[in-house]
């Protein structure tokens, strides 16, 4: 089975103090952006891209806040995820 550029994407992102790592599948894609305003604008901006089924972001103890935020008011499907069992 071939990737189709034009499928939808589901987006795993993983935020810390200094980065934001997001996985698109089943582009199979990995990016790293810095954790500032700058990051964010650029994570919106490759996300755009994409048409995005749904992005996951995982809860760090708050961290995550400022990245939710700029995703929602983009209008990009965003669910805030535990990432213990």
């Amino acid at each position: 089975m071939s990737y189709n550029p034009n499928s939808e994407q589901w987006v795993g992102i993983d935020v810390n103090k200094h980065h934001i790592d997001i996985y698109l599948r089943p582009a199979g894609k990995i990016f790293q952006f810095p954790n500032n305003s700058t990051g964010r604008v650029e994570l919106l901006s490759k996300l755009k891209t994409y048409t995005i089924e749904l992005i996951l972001v995982g809860s760090t103890g708050g961290v995550e806040r400022p990245v939710l935020e700029s995703l929602t008011q983009a209008g990009l499907p965003t669910l805030k995820v535990k990432g213990s069992l």
